[in-house]
């Protein structure tokens, strides 16, 4: 299998390669992560050894225009590259926005640097409500932050997946920005794994890399399993299942097992990945179902995922204390030296009351216990007492054989959490 390239030409360059030996009797599956230009992958759709495990730019350009529209925008302006890998935002956004029922003001579109300097100091100099800024890569970025600060960074702007890149957070002027890009799944817990394992959240595909890999490993075990001869043939079979089934997460190794078992029991299911759910889209042999979209910002040098976003009806949004502390810096001029500078100030606990339920009992979810022993912990330090604090908790993971601190529980800095605890309530009663 071929897990890669990144990008659209690059992957019309490999695929075009791939199409001509496997019509040789080859079969080999390419798995894309994130080339994402709509023409491109029209083009290999329906091949049986082509796997696109991200949404075309079509998705991400209505995303953009809703935030657009979000922002009380009344007319949008875009600054884009003149890349093929750029077209579909060229072609979709006028006919979106004529949708969405708002104009499309200026189109700012540019060849080279040269070029790119020029466009990007008139559409910050002329009359725009929002800039939606589709740069061809994150090397781009220096010119239109630079034109953005001459201009007094007076116009709000949005930039898309191709932003979102660890190397922009070297860059000048790049304090508060904010775009949109593809992302890992809100519901599985993709994102805390990798914030806990590398101190920063993934950028724009790492979720559907990941997921390349789980796929060839899957498509591996079903070739075996099955005697199945086509590693192509095997991915289809994989992640083509039946989509009524209950979804399997399948990210993390106790999930990976489980899926490994089914395949060798020869069973049916529905694959849920880092990214979200990996099935294929109906009547189309080649791109994922669903995609999630973040919402990110740079603050403080690093990005915050502020929001999720999916077309498919399900929307989510987060806050984190990163996203908080920005915002209490933002209102009230306290620095990180002096944090503590002004602050809003809250009434002590008096007359509150908490309900607070953890609604498992196994160790695969000890997150949900320890959650509610975290806020339980946080309310007594605000000052409340047990006397206001219902705990409905099963209450059984400090002794677990699986515990690795036996008679505690603890948090993601290894802190203990298990303390002056009292259960009013077990959730098995």
């Amino acid at each position: 299998a071929v897990i890669g390239p990144l990008h659209s030409l690059k992957l019309d360059t490999i695929a075009q390669y791939m199409q001509s030996a496997n019509k040789n009797g080859n079969r080999i599956p390419l798995l894309a992560p994130m080339a994402t230009a709509a023409e491109i992958v029209r083009k290999y759709a329906g091949e049986k050894w082509f796997f696109e495990l991200t949404d075309t730019d079509i998705s991400q350009s209505e995303i953009l225009l809703g935030q657009a529209i979000g922002s009380y925008a009344k007319s949008i302006s875009l600054l884009i590259s003149s890349s093929e890998e750029q077209k579909t935002f060229r072609d979709w956004l006028t006919f979106q926005a004529t949708e969405y029922e708002i104009s499309l003001k200026n189109l700012y579109i540019y060849d080279d640097s040269s070029q790119l300097t020029q466009m990007s100091e008139r559409a910050f100099s002329e009359s725009n409500d929002f800039i939606i800024c589709i740069p061809q890569s994150y090397k781009d970025l220096p010119s239109i932050l630079k034109a953005y600060k001459n201009h007094g960074k007076k116009i709000p702007i949005l930039f898309g997946n191709s932003a979102h890149d660890r190397n922009i957070l070297n860059y000048e002027d790049v304090e508060g920005i904010e775009g949109i890009s593809i992302g890992a799944s809100p519901e599985n817990g993709f994102d805390i794994a990798y914030v806990a394992k590398f101190k920063e959240p993934p950028v724009a595909g790492e979720a559907q890399i990941y997921d390349a890999f789980l796929l060839a490993a899957f498509a591996q075990m079903h070739q075996w399993a099955r005697d199945c001869r086509f590693t192509d043939t095997a991915i289809n079979n994989v992640i083509s299942s039946d989509t009524t089934l209950s979804e399997t997460p399948a990210w993390e190794p106790i999930s990976m097992s489980r899926i490994m078992k089914k395949i060798l029991d020869g069973e049916n299911f529905n694959i849920g990945g880092a990214s979200g759910n990996l099935n294929i889209k109906s009547g189309n042999e080649s791109v994922v179902s669903q995609t999630f979209y973040i919402h990110w910002k740079v603050i403080d040098k690093a990005f915050v995922q502020i929001e999720y976003i999916s077309l498919n009806g399900s929307r989510r949004s987060v806050s984190t204390t990163a996203s908080s502390n920005w915002v209490n810096k933002a209102i009230t001029g306290a620095t990180e030296k002096d944090s503590t500078a002004n602050l809003i100030e809250y009434p002590p606990f008096k007359g509150n009351y908490a309900l607070l339920i953890a609604t498992s009992e196994s160790w695969l979810n000890y997150r949900h216990q320890a959650d509610i022993l975290s806020i339980y912990n946080k309310l007594k330090s605000f000052g409340m007492e047990d006397s206001q604090i219902v705990l409905i908790i099963e209450d059984n993971l400090t002794e677990n054989p699986m515990n690795p601190n036996p008679g505690t529980m603890i948090d993601f800095n290894g802190n203990s959490i298990y303390k002056d605890i009292h259960v009013d309530y077990r959730t098995s009663e």
